[in-house]
């Protein structure tokens, strides 16, 4: 199980896998996503960008993810 308060600490930023009855105790912004089955990363780019709706011009590589995330509103 993941503590609410493990989220908070920005060293421990990472994709989480947590349970549906653990969304109540988070006050975070979440998206649900498949990526499971991704036999590429170019496959697993693709579902997460899918996912959390980036804009067209998603270049498809982990640099473009990072600048995506920071763009994402809060």
């Amino acid at each position: 199980m993941i503590v609410a308060e493990d989220l908070r600490v920005a060293a421990g930023a990472a994709v989480h896998f947590i349970e549906a009855d653990e969304l109540p105790l988070l006050d975070h912004r979440f998206t649900r996503g498949e990526i499971r089955g991704a036999a590429s990363r170019e496959e697993l780019l693709a579902g997460i960008a899918e996912a959390l709706a980036f804009p067209d011009y998603f270049g498809g590589n982990w640099d473009a993810v990072e600048e995506c995330l920071l763009e994402l509103p809060s």
